[in-house]
Protein backbone atom coordinates (compact mmCIF):
# COMPACT_ATOMS: atom_id res chain seq x y z
CA UNK A 1 0.00 0.00 0.00
CA UNK A 2 1.22 3.22 -0.94
CA UNK A 3 1.02 6.04 1.74
CA UNK A 4 1.87 9.62 0.98
CA UNK A 5 3.18 11.64 3.77
CA UNK A 6 2.23 15.26 3.53
CA UNK A 7 4.03 16.84 6.78
CA UNK A 8 2.48 20.60 7.00
CA UNK A 9 4.59 23.81 8.67
CA UNK A 10 1.67 25.49 10.16
CA UNK A 11 0.37 29.20 9.29
CA UNK A 12 -1.72 30.44 12.78
CA UNK A 13 -5.33 30.83 11.65
CA UNK A 14 -6.51 31.59 14.71
CA UNK A 15 -4.38 32.02 18.11
CA UNK A 16 -6.12 32.91 21.19
CA UNK A 17 -3.01 33.41 22.65
CA UNK A 18 -0.47 35.99 21.06
CA UNK A 19 2.44 33.98 19.48
CA UNK A 20 5.87 35.48 18.71
CA UNK A 21 7.58 32.67 16.82
CA UNK A 22 7.10 31.75 13.43
CA UNK A 23 7.44 28.68 11.91
CA UNK A 24 9.24 28.81 8.67
CA UNK A 25 8.23 27.06 5.35
CA UNK A 26 11.68 27.48 3.67
CA UNK A 27 15.06 26.55 5.02
CA UNK A 28 18.16 26.66 2.51
CA UNK A 29 20.18 24.80 4.82
CA UNK A 30 18.59 22.12 4.53
CA UNK A 31 15.86 21.91 1.58
CA UNK A 32 17.39 20.06 -1.65
CA UNK A 33 15.02 19.72 -4.84
CA UNK A 34 11.90 19.19 -3.08
CA UNK A 35 9.14 18.55 -5.56
CA UNK A 36 5.52 19.06 -4.94
CA UNK A 37 2.65 18.17 -7.03
CA UNK A 38 0.35 21.12 -8.78
CA UNK A 39 -3.09 21.40 -8.22
CA UNK A 40 -5.92 23.95 -10.37
CA UNK A 41 -7.15 26.54 -8.97
CA UNK A 42 -10.95 27.05 -8.13
CA UNK A 43 -11.26 30.40 -9.27
CA UNK A 44 -13.09 32.68 -6.67
CA UNK A 45 -14.09 35.10 -9.77
CA UNK A 46 -15.74 32.54 -11.54
CA UNK A 47 -14.42 33.92 -14.81
CA UNK A 48 -12.58 30.38 -15.52
CA UNK A 49 -16.13 28.88 -15.70
CA UNK A 50 -16.72 29.95 -19.39
CA UNK A 51 -13.94 28.08 -20.68
CA UNK A 52 -14.12 24.42 -20.94
CA UNK A 53 -13.38 22.51 -20.10
CA UNK A 54 -12.62 24.76 -17.27
CA UNK A 55 -16.48 24.46 -16.41
CA UNK A 56 -15.91 24.05 -13.00
CA UNK A 57 -13.76 27.26 -12.83
CA UNK A 58 -10.75 24.85 -12.40
CA UNK A 59 -7.54 26.68 -14.13
CA UNK A 60 -3.76 27.11 -13.55
CA UNK A 61 -2.93 30.02 -15.80
CA UNK A 62 -4.45 32.31 -17.95
CA UNK A 63 -3.11 34.62 -21.01
CA UNK A 64 -4.55 37.98 -21.73
CA UNK A 65 -5.12 39.46 -24.84
CA UNK A 66 -4.79 43.16 -25.60
CA UNK A 67 -8.97 44.21 -24.87
CA UNK A 68 -8.51 41.91 -21.88
CA UNK A 69 -10.44 38.97 -22.99
CA UNK A 70 -9.00 35.91 -21.03
CA UNK A 71 -7.68 32.55 -22.05
CA UNK A 72 -7.67 29.90 -19.57
CA UNK A 73 -5.28 26.74 -19.00
CA UNK A 74 -5.84 23.62 -17.04
CA UNK A 75 -3.44 21.16 -15.63
CA UNK A 76 -1.81 18.15 -17.17
CA UNK A 77 0.82 17.35 -15.78
CA UNK A 78 2.86 20.35 -13.79
CA UNK A 79 4.86 20.09 -11.48
CA UNK A 80 6.69 22.39 -8.58
CA UNK A 81 10.35 22.26 -7.66
CA UNK A 82 11.93 24.09 -4.92
CA UNK A 83 15.91 24.00 -4.54
CA UNK A 84 18.15 25.42 -1.51
CA UNK A 85 19.81 28.18 -3.74
CA UNK A 86 16.92 30.00 -3.68
CA UNK A 87 15.85 29.02 -7.18
CA UNK A 88 12.30 27.23 -8.24
CA UNK A 89 10.95 25.69 -11.40
CA UNK A 90 7.60 24.83 -12.85
CA UNK A 91 7.38 22.66 -15.49
CA UNK A 92 4.57 20.65 -17.15
CA UNK A 93 1.64 19.91 -19.75
CA UNK A 94 -1.24 22.17 -19.23
CA UNK A 95 -4.30 22.51 -22.24
CA UNK A 96 -5.64 25.04 -23.17
CA UNK A 97 -9.47 25.33 -22.27
CA UNK A 98 -10.95 27.44 -25.40
CA UNK A 99 -9.55 24.64 -28.03
CA UNK A 100 -8.52 21.47 -26.17
CA UNK A 101 -4.16 21.86 -27.23
CA UNK A 102 -2.00 20.94 -25.41
CA UNK A 103 1.38 23.25 -24.60
CA UNK A 104 4.61 22.93 -22.29
CA UNK A 105 5.16 25.29 -19.91
CA UNK A 106 8.54 25.58 -18.51
CA UNK A 107 9.21 28.86 -15.93
CA UNK A 108 11.83 29.46 -14.08
CA UNK A 109 11.83 31.07 -10.92
CA UNK A 110 15.21 32.85 -8.76
CA UNK A 111 15.72 35.49 -5.73
CA UNK A 112 14.15 33.83 -3.74
CA UNK A 113 13.58 36.04 -0.64
CA UNK A 114 11.53 36.17 2.54
CA UNK A 115 11.25 40.39 2.78
CA UNK A 116 8.25 41.87 0.77
CA UNK A 117 9.69 43.12 -2.15
CA UNK A 118 8.37 46.50 -3.53
CA UNK A 119 5.14 46.03 -5.80
CA UNK A 120 3.96 43.03 -3.40
CA UNK A 121 2.14 41.19 -2.18
CA UNK A 122 -0.47 41.05 -4.81
CA UNK A 123 -3.42 40.86 -2.56
CA UNK A 124 -6.53 38.20 -2.67
CA UNK A 125 -9.60 39.10 -4.95
CA UNK A 126 -12.14 37.74 -2.82
CA UNK A 127 -11.06 37.29 0.66
CA UNK A 128 -8.89 38.45 3.79
CA UNK A 129 -5.57 37.30 3.67
CA UNK A 130 -2.21 37.19 6.02
CA UNK A 131 0.90 37.23 4.29
CA UNK A 132 3.40 37.64 7.22
CA UNK A 133 4.81 34.48 6.28
CA UNK A 134 4.92 34.81 2.30
CA UNK A 135 8.16 33.87 0.74
CA UNK A 136 8.82 35.21 -2.91
CA UNK A 137 10.71 34.95 -6.23
CA UNK A 138 11.65 38.20 -7.46
CA UNK A 139 12.76 36.93 -10.97
CA UNK A 140 10.79 34.93 -13.13
CA UNK A 141 11.20 33.56 -16.61
CA UNK A 142 10.40 30.67 -18.67
CA UNK A 143 8.27 29.38 -22.37
CA UNK A 144 4.99 28.38 -23.27
CA UNK A 145 4.94 26.48 -26.38
CA UNK A 146 2.20 24.29 -27.94
CA UNK A 147 2.94 20.74 -28.42
CA UNK A 148 1.17 20.44 -31.61
CA UNK A 149 2.31 24.01 -33.60
CA UNK A 150 5.31 26.29 -33.64
CA UNK A 151 3.41 28.23 -31.39
CA UNK A 152 5.79 29.39 -28.73
CA UNK A 153 5.97 32.89 -26.28
CA UNK A 154 8.54 33.74 -23.91
CA UNK A 155 7.20 34.52 -20.24
CA UNK A 156 8.64 37.31 -17.78
CA UNK A 157 7.70 39.28 -14.75
CA UNK A 158 5.21 42.04 -14.91
CA UNK A 159 7.42 43.86 -12.54
CA UNK A 160 5.83 41.98 -9.00
CA UNK A 161 7.10 39.05 -7.58
CA UNK A 162 5.65 35.58 -7.35
CA UNK A 163 4.38 35.31 -4.11
CA UNK A 164 3.77 31.57 -2.28
CA UNK A 165 2.14 30.56 1.05
CA UNK A 166 -0.68 30.02 2.51
CA UNK A 167 -3.35 32.16 0.77
CA UNK A 168 -0.86 33.46 -1.56
CA UNK A 169 -2.91 32.60 -4.85
CA UNK A 170 -5.01 35.54 -5.11
CA UNK A 171 -8.08 34.12 -6.54
CA UNK A 172 -8.34 30.52 -5.16
CA UNK A 173 -11.51 29.89 -3.77
CA UNK A 174 -10.57 27.88 -0.46
CA UNK A 175 -9.44 29.72 2.11
CA UNK A 176 -6.35 28.38 3.90
CA UNK A 177 -4.89 26.51 1.05
CA UNK A 178 -0.99 26.84 0.37
CA UNK A 179 -0.63 28.27 -2.82
CA UNK A 180 1.37 30.62 -5.09
CA UNK A 181 1.12 33.35 -8.14
CA UNK A 182 2.16 35.87 -9.95
CA UNK A 183 1.48 37.87 -13.05
CA UNK A 184 3.69 37.82 -16.18
CA UNK A 185 4.23 39.82 -19.80
CA UNK A 186 5.03 38.02 -23.01
CA UNK A 187 6.47 38.57 -26.53
CA UNK A 188 3.32 37.85 -28.23
CA UNK A 189 1.67 40.27 -30.36
CA UNK A 190 -2.01 39.04 -29.39
CA UNK A 191 -1.96 37.10 -25.90
CA UNK A 192 0.27 39.73 -24.29
CA UNK A 193 0.35 39.63 -20.39
CA UNK A 194 -1.25 36.40 -18.11
CA UNK A 195 -0.97 34.94 -14.59
CA UNK A 196 -0.10 31.79 -12.69
CA UNK A 197 -2.37 30.72 -10.13
CA UNK A 198 -1.04 27.32 -8.43
CA UNK A 199 -2.19 25.12 -5.17
CA UNK A 200 0.27 22.93 -3.77
CA UNK A 201 -0.52 19.78 -1.94
CA UNK A 202 2.81 19.45 -0.66
CA UNK A 203 4.31 22.68 1.07
CA UNK A 204 8.01 22.64 -0.68
CA UNK A 205 10.61 22.07 1.59
CA UNK A 206 8.48 20.75 4.28
CA UNK A 207 11.36 18.53 6.26
CA UNK A 208 12.38 19.22 9.72
CA UNK A 209 12.96 22.63 10.03
CA UNK A 210 13.83 22.23 13.73
CA UNK A 211 16.40 19.56 12.53
CA UNK A 212 17.50 22.04 9.85
CA UNK A 213 18.15 25.11 12.35
CA UNK A 214 20.07 22.62 15.35
CA UNK A 215 23.60 23.17 15.30
CA UNK A 216 24.57 19.42 15.62
CA UNK A 217 21.43 16.97 15.61
CA UNK A 218 18.11 16.96 16.98
CA UNK A 219 16.42 14.16 19.30
CA UNK A 220 12.93 12.90 18.75
CA UNK A 221 10.66 11.22 21.16
CA UNK A 222 7.49 9.88 20.86
CA UNK A 223 4.69 11.39 22.85
CA UNK A 224 2.27 10.13 25.16
CA UNK A 225 -1.31 9.08 25.49
CA UNK A 226 -2.72 10.92 28.52
CA UNK A 227 -6.65 10.48 28.04
CA UNK A 228 -9.62 10.95 25.85
CA UNK A 229 -13.49 11.76 25.62
CA UNK A 230 -15.77 10.46 23.70
CA UNK A 231 -13.23 9.08 21.28
CA UNK A 232 -14.01 5.91 19.37
CA UNK A 233 -12.38 2.80 18.52
CA UNK A 234 -8.64 2.76 20.96
CA UNK A 235 -7.99 6.43 21.97
CA UNK A 236 -4.25 5.01 23.01
CA UNK A 237 -3.09 4.01 19.72
CA UNK A 238 -2.30 7.83 19.79
CA UNK A 239 0.48 7.32 22.07
CA UNK A 240 3.93 6.82 20.90
CA UNK A 241 5.24 7.90 17.30
CA UNK A 242 3.23 7.44 14.11
CA UNK A 243 2.63 3.38 12.81
CA UNK A 244 0.21 2.97 11.05
CA UNK A 245 -2.10 2.07 14.02
CA UNK A 246 -4.56 4.96 14.28
CA UNK A 247 -7.85 5.82 17.25
CA UNK A 248 -11.23 5.89 16.43
CA UNK A 249 -13.12 8.74 15.28
CA UNK A 250 -12.43 12.45 16.61
CA UNK A 251 -15.68 13.49 15.74
CA UNK A 252 -17.43 16.53 16.80
CA UNK A 253 -17.67 19.58 19.34
CA UNK A 254 -17.33 16.86 22.02
CA UNK A 255 -14.73 14.62 21.62
CA UNK A 256 -10.93 15.32 22.26
CA UNK A 257 -7.90 13.54 22.84
CA UNK A 258 -5.03 14.46 25.26
CA UNK A 259 -1.39 13.69 24.89
CA UNK A 260 1.57 14.99 26.83
CA UNK A 261 5.22 15.62 26.21
CA UNK A 262 7.74 15.91 29.48
CA UNK A 263 10.34 18.46 29.26
CA UNK A 264 10.32 20.38 26.08
CA UNK A 265 11.64 24.17 25.55
CA UNK A 266 10.66 27.28 23.69
CA UNK A 267 11.25 26.58 20.29
CA UNK A 268 10.89 22.84 20.23
CA UNK A 269 8.39 20.94 17.74
CA UNK A 270 5.61 18.70 18.31
CA UNK A 271 4.23 17.16 15.14
CA UNK A 272 1.14 15.11 14.95
CA UNK A 273 0.21 12.69 12.17
CA UNK A 274 -3.33 12.26 11.29
CA UNK A 275 -5.90 11.77 7.97
CA UNK A 276 -9.11 13.10 7.73
CA UNK A 277 -12.15 11.77 6.51
CA UNK A 278 -13.49 15.39 4.67
CA UNK A 279 -11.73 17.73 2.16
CA UNK A 280 -12.67 20.65 3.96
CA UNK A 281 -11.69 19.10 7.62
CA UNK A 282 -10.05 20.86 10.18
CA UNK A 283 -8.37 19.92 13.82
CA UNK A 284 -7.76 22.03 16.30
CA UNK A 285 -5.09 22.20 18.63
CA UNK A 286 -4.68 23.29 22.16
CA UNK A 287 -1.05 23.46 23.41
CA UNK A 288 -0.55 25.13 26.91
CA UNK A 289 -3.02 28.07 26.33
CA UNK A 290 -1.85 28.41 22.91
CA UNK A 291 -4.92 27.44 19.97
CA UNK A 292 -4.42 26.14 16.81
CA UNK A 293 -6.96 25.89 14.09
CA UNK A 294 -5.84 23.76 10.98
CA UNK A 295 -7.43 22.84 7.65
CA UNK A 296 -6.88 20.19 5.69
CA UNK A 297 -4.50 22.38 3.15
CA UNK A 298 -4.35 19.58 0.54
CA UNK A 299 -8.24 18.03 0.61
CA UNK A 300 -6.78 14.66 0.68
CA UNK A 301 -8.72 12.10 2.51
CA UNK A 302 -8.55 8.86 3.92
CA UNK A 303 -5.74 6.43 5.69
CA UNK A 304 -3.78 6.46 2.84
CA UNK A 305 -3.02 10.21 2.50
CA UNK A 306 -1.97 10.75 6.13
CA UNK A 307 -0.57 14.40 6.93
CA UNK A 308 1.54 15.48 10.01
CA UNK A 309 0.93 18.98 11.62
CA UNK A 310 3.84 20.95 13.33
CA UNK A 311 3.38 23.32 15.74
CA UNK A 312 5.86 24.99 17.78
CA UNK A 313 6.34 25.11 21.81
CA UNK A 314 6.51 28.50 23.10
CA UNK A 315 6.96 27.86 27.00
CA UNK A 316 9.09 25.43 28.87
CA UNK A 317 8.26 22.00 31.05
CA UNK A 318 5.42 19.31 30.80
CA UNK A 319 3.30 20.35 27.44
CA UNK A 320 -0.19 18.84 27.40
CA UNK A 321 -1.53 18.90 23.81
CA UNK A 322 -5.39 18.71 23.10
CA UNK A 323 -6.81 17.87 19.79
CA UNK A 324 -10.23 17.98 18.72
CA UNK A 325 -12.54 18.22 15.48
CA UNK A 326 -13.16 21.72 13.97
CA UNK A 327 -14.97 20.89 10.94
CA UNK A 328 -16.97 18.42 8.56
CA UNK A 329 -16.04 14.76 8.91
CA UNK A 330 -14.13 12.65 11.39
CA UNK A 331 -10.31 12.97 12.18
CA UNK A 332 -7.96 10.10 13.42
CA UNK A 333 -5.07 10.52 14.91
CA UNK A 334 -1.87 7.76 14.66
CA UNK A 335 0.78 8.74 16.66
CA UNK A 336 3.30 12.11 17.53
CA UNK A 337 6.78 13.22 18.25
CA UNK A 338 8.42 16.05 20.15
CA UNK A 339 11.47 17.25 18.95
CA UNK A 340 14.58 19.48 20.36
CA UNK A 341 18.16 20.44 19.54
CA UNK A 342 20.48 18.12 21.50
CA UNK A 343 22.77 19.65 24.11
CA UNK A 344 26.68 20.11 23.11
CA UNK A 345 29.22 19.59 25.57
CA UNK A 346 31.46 22.76 24.40
CA UNK A 347 34.36 20.79 26.12
CA UNK A 348 33.94 17.67 24.11
CA UNK A 349 37.01 18.28 20.93
CA UNK A 350 34.94 16.09 18.69
CA UNK A 351 32.29 17.69 18.78
CA UNK A 352 31.09 21.15 16.46
CA UNK A 353 28.57 22.39 19.22
CA UNK A 354 27.96 25.54 17.05
CA UNK A 355 27.96 23.70 13.88
CA UNK A 356 30.13 25.61 11.83
CA UNK A 357 32.03 22.89 10.14
CA UNK A 358 34.95 22.85 12.67
CA UNK A 359 35.05 20.39 15.72
CA UNK A 360 35.56 22.18 19.07
CA UNK A 361 38.86 20.90 19.38
CA UNK A 362 39.85 23.14 16.50
CA UNK A 363 37.76 26.35 17.09
CA UNK A 364 38.53 28.98 19.03
CA UNK A 365 35.21 30.07 19.77
CA UNK A 366 33.09 26.59 19.63
CA UNK A 367 30.02 28.02 20.68
CA UNK A 368 30.04 30.80 18.02
CA UNK A 369 29.02 29.94 14.59
CA UNK A 370 30.50 33.55 13.39
CA UNK A 371 33.87 32.60 14.00
CA UNK A 372 36.32 29.72 14.25
CA UNK A 373 39.38 31.49 14.31
CA UNK A 374 38.08 34.17 17.17
CA UNK A 375 37.68 37.39 14.97
CA UNK A 376 34.50 37.06 12.59
CA UNK A 377 36.85 39.04 10.22
CA UNK A 378 35.86 36.84 6.92
CA UNK A 379 39.03 34.89 6.98
CA UNK A 380 38.56 31.34 8.31
CA UNK A 381 40.14 27.96 8.98
CA UNK A 382 39.40 25.81 5.88
CA UNK A 383 36.28 23.40 6.51
CA UNK A 384 34.45 26.46 7.61
CA UNK A 385 30.79 26.52 7.05
CA UNK A 386 28.70 30.08 6.61
CA UNK A 387 25.33 28.92 7.86
CA UNK A 388 22.61 30.87 5.95
CA UNK A 389 21.14 31.26 8.64
CA UNK A 390 23.83 33.37 10.49
CA UNK A 391 23.54 37.08 11.33
CA UNK A 392 26.91 37.72 12.06
CA UNK A 393 26.98 41.35 11.71
CA UNK A 394 23.64 42.03 13.68
CA UNK A 395 22.32 43.76 10.86
CA UNK A 396 19.04 41.98 10.79
CA UNK A 397 20.01 40.04 7.24
CA UNK A 398 20.62 36.36 7.74
CA UNK A 399 24.28 35.78 5.63
CA UNK A 400 22.43 33.76 3.02
CA UNK A 401 21.28 37.84 1.96
CA UNK A 402 24.23 39.64 3.14
CA UNK A 403 27.19 39.87 1.33
CA UNK A 404 29.13 41.43 4.53
CA UNK A 405 27.78 39.21 6.52
CA UNK A 406 31.05 37.95 8.41
CA UNK A 407 32.34 41.64 8.60
CA UNK A 408 30.81 44.01 10.94
CA UNK A 409 31.74 47.31 10.09
CA UNK A 410 32.32 48.41 14.58
CA UNK A 411 34.42 45.00 14.70
CA UNK A 412 36.84 45.65 11.45
CA UNK A 413 37.74 49.74 12.65
CA UNK A 414 38.63 48.24 15.67
CA UNK A 415 41.07 45.79 14.63
CA UNK A 416 42.83 48.11 12.12
CA UNK A 417 44.32 50.05 15.01
CA UNK A 418 45.88 53.85 14.89
CA UNK A 419 49.38 52.19 14.97
CA UNK A 420 49.22 49.93 12.04
CA UNK A 421 47.84 53.34 10.19
CA UNK A 422 50.89 55.16 11.11
CA UNK A 423 52.88 52.15 10.44
CA UNK A 424 51.91 51.83 6.31
CA UNK A 425 52.40 55.58 6.57
CA UNK A 426 56.14 55.40 7.83
CA UNK A 427 56.26 53.09 4.65
CA UNK A 428 55.71 56.09 2.44
CA UNK A 429 58.64 57.95 1.06
CA UNK A 430 58.96 60.89 -1.35
CA UNK A 431 56.02 62.37 -1.27
CA UNK A 432 55.03 65.71 -0.86
CA UNK A 433 52.64 67.04 1.64
CA UNK A 434 49.70 67.13 -0.66
CA UNK A 435 50.47 63.58 -1.87
CA UNK A 436 50.55 62.81 1.72
CA UNK A 437 47.06 64.07 1.84
CA UNK A 438 45.90 62.57 -0.93
CA UNK A 439 47.75 58.83 0.20
CA UNK A 440 45.72 59.04 3.89
CA UNK A 441 42.89 59.63 2.23
CA UNK A 442 43.23 56.77 -0.73
CA UNK A 443 44.38 54.31 2.30
CA UNK A 444 41.84 54.67 4.90
CA UNK A 445 39.01 54.37 1.76
CA UNK A 446 40.83 51.36 0.74
CA UNK A 447 41.02 49.62 4.31
CA UNK A 448 37.43 50.21 4.73
CA UNK A 449 36.97 49.27 1.38
CA UNK A 450 38.09 45.53 2.73
CA UNK A 451 35.90 45.23 5.54
CA UNK A 452 32.70 46.75 3.52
Amino acid sequence: MKVNYTIIRTIYIIVFVTINHSVNLYSQDCTVNATSQVYETDDCTNNAGSWAPCGENDFVFHLRTQNGQLRYYSNLSLSWTQMDDGTATLVGDVRDCHNNEDYRLDVSFSGYTKSTPTNSPKAHECHQENSTEWYYYTNFSGTLSSLSTSFSTNLTSDGTAFQVGYDANFVERKKGRFGASGGFVTDDATLISGDININLDLIPGAISELACNCPNTSEVLPGSFDSHQGVSGNPSNAGGAPDGSYTGNISGSNDQLVLTYPDLQDGDEICVTLFFTSSVGIVNMYLNGNSFRLSNVTTATGIDNPQVYCIPVTSDGLQTLTISDGGSGRILVDGSTSESCESCDPDDDLADCDGDGIANGADIAPEDPCTADGTADGTEPEGWIALASNDCDEDGITSDLDEDDLESDEESEDDFSDDDFMAELDDLEGLDDDDENDTEVTEVDDEEDEFD
